[in-house]
């Protein structure tokens, strides 16, 4: 792709997602397609061309130490206002009650900034061991089972400030996650997982004394609308309102590269969903093409240029989007973290998996994920004959079950009394018109655990 007139896509940058028509839209196509852009990020704002909203990154950076003493007076009238209900503790500090302030100033002032401390305050106590075990650990509780379905975690930095967040959306299963997770389950997750990037943040700000926010790159490489999932949607929403009272000033923005042409219509689905100030901080870079290996580096894009000031920019951004930080095996396709392999069985047909049982005494351990409806399963273990001896019978392993998309990830076990062959068969011959979409894993083990 072409690598010039990568200034042009500032303007582009500032054009918020709410605003963009449909011939700002085709423009957008026109350039992504043509290769004449691509970058990193870019801030979209409400209003087109504001170059002072660009350069401050939406408020990012703001210097803590001047912010502490302009709000002195409202720092200690929140105070008194709270009263008993904020507890002395050195956490619930002036910078903590700045973040706030900062944060209800224009939606509620100082009487939405007395509820939301009241209202986070008493979350926090009644999670308190939530919060603590997420801090010790390094993740919230359903950790595994989420990340099976979600491509989602941390991965570089803005020039060692703010920390990125990334989502690969186009690598996300939310149907499954949502199968096999409640919906206060999901809400749950997404919720405490906060608790670890606000401690990065909030650290960063204390340590530099600028007001360090958490950057999001939402890479919507592969991703197609029948990816969606209504329920998840909803849980994110209601996840996103909760943090606005629980983590304030801890979003600084959301950049969606890779972007499909068909964004305006994910842009209506989530506009129900989240919260207007998530929304006002999405925005929609050119870039596109980014995992690609002739993709341009990131420091052709301005914003970066403006936040990234080290000697070397892209030591600290992810390859994917032209850094140079490797891509961690949580942002690596699911298929390749679980070991899974996908499959499409087609209508009134059936698929066979053989595997090698060396020896009697093992174990099959399966996991089998079903995109929609079900497909049968069953399993038979041919065990080996030495020359001259008599054919033994076939053992069934696992009787014919229908495992079930709306049950999300179906798992079990069973014996292996012989060494042999066995077969595993997936079994869509009820189904006369519909083909079926799974992911599985069997892995053949000992009885102490250990793999063959």
């Amino acid at each position: 792709r072409s690598g010039g007139k990568y200034e042009a896509c500032r303007s582009d940058c500032q054009i918020s997602m709410k605003k963009m028509g449909a011939q700002q839209e085709n423009e957008l196509k026109t350039k992504v397609e043509s290769g004449t852009h691509n970058v990193l990020a870019g801030p979209v704002k409400a209003s087109v061309g504001d170059g002072n909203e660009f350069d401050r990154g939406g408020g990012m950076r703001l210097n803590i130490d001047t912010l502490l003493t302009e709000r002195k007076s409202e720092l200690s009238t929140l105070r008194d206002k709270l009263g008993a209900n904020l507890p002395k503790s050195p956490e619930y500090d002036d910078i903590f009650l700045l973040r706030y302030l900062l944060s209800w100033e224009k939606r509620g002032g100082l009487k939405e900034a007395v509820r939301s401390v009241i209202a986070t305050v008493k979350w926090r106590t009644e999670n308190a061991q939530k919060l603590a075990d997420c801090r010790r650990n390094g993740f919230a509780e359903n950790h595994d089972m989420f990340n099976r379905f979600q491509v989602t975690g941390p991965c570089g930095s803005l020039g060692g400030m703010e920390p990125l967040l990334v989502i690969r959306i186009g690598l996300c299963n939310a149907k499954a996650l949502m199968n096999t997770l409640t919906h206060d389950q999901v809400v749950e997750y997404l919720t405490v997982s906060k608790e670890l990037r606000f401690m990065d943040c909030d650290r960063l700000t204390r340590e530099t004394r600028k007001l360090i926010k958490m950057v999001t790159i939402c890479d919507a490489t592969s991703y197609s609308l029948l990816d969606g999932d209504s329920r998840f949607y909803k849980a994110l929403g209601q996840a996103s309102k909760l943090s606005q009272d629980l983590y304030p000033q801890l979003l600084g923005k959301t950049v969606v590269i890779n972007a499909p042409t068909f964004i305006r219509l994910m842009w209506g689905t989530l506009s129900t969903f989240m919260p207007k100030s998530a929304i006002e901080k999405i925005a929609v870079c050119p870039a596109t093409g980014t995992t690609l290996p002739a993709c341009p580096d990131a420091t052709a894009c301005p914003f970066l240029r403006k936040w990234c000031t080290i000697d070397d920019p892209l030591s600290t951004i992810p390859d994917f989007v032209g850094g140079k930080v490797p891509c961690p095996a949580v942002l690596k396709p699911r298929a390749e973290c679980n070991k899974t392999i996908k499959v499409v069985v087609s209508a009134r047909s059936s698929s066979e998996v053989t595997i090698d049982v060396p020896a009697a005494g093992f174990t099959a351990v399966w996991e089998v994920v079903v995109q929609d409806y079900g497909i049968g399963m069953s399993a038979h273990l041919h065990p080996n004959m030495a020359e001259g001896q008599a054919a033994k019978d076939i053992v069934v392993a696992m009787e014919l079950t229908k495992i079930k998309a709306e049950n999300g990830l179906a798992t079990g076990r069973f014996p292996l009394p012989a060494a042999g062959k066995l077969v595993v068969k997936f079994d869509n011959t009820h189904s006369m018109l519909r083909s079926k979409t799974f992911e599985y894993k069997i892995d053949v083990e000992k009885k102490c655990g250990t793999e063959a």
